[in-house]
């Protein structure tokens, strides 16, 4: 007899994750969701390609990433590579631990 593993519904559940927060100015918090399998995916390829518009969209949402964009405009190269490396790391999307990633001093 073969051995049945627990529900779909249990394995989704046990992969929630809590939202995080960035905050990119005194009056704007980007709350950013676990990302879906497929945004995940879609994610991989961006990274893969070197689009990181598309890894911002892929992440963040439309939304999101036009308002990290409006804020990335005059940083230095490397910020939003080194956001997306947190976000992706909080998640647990890594081999690393989460909460490993710089929070908020």
């Amino acid at each position: 007899m073969a051995k049945r593993l627990k529900r779909w519904n249990a394995y989704v559940a046990e992969a929630q994750r809590d939202p995080l927060e960035i905050e990119l100015d005194a009056e704007t918090v980007l709350t950013v969701n676990l990302p879906s399998s497929g945004a995940i995916r879609r994610l991989n390829r961006a990274q893969r390609d070197g689009d990181e518009e598309a890894s911002l969209v892929a992440l963040f949402g439309e939304k999101g990433a036009e308002k990290l964009w409006a804020h990335a405009e005059g940083a230095p190269p490397g910020a939003l590579q080194e956001l997306i490396r947190d976000v992706v790391r909080e998640f647990g999307l890594t081999g690393e631990d989460p909460g490993e990633a710089r929070s908020a001093s």
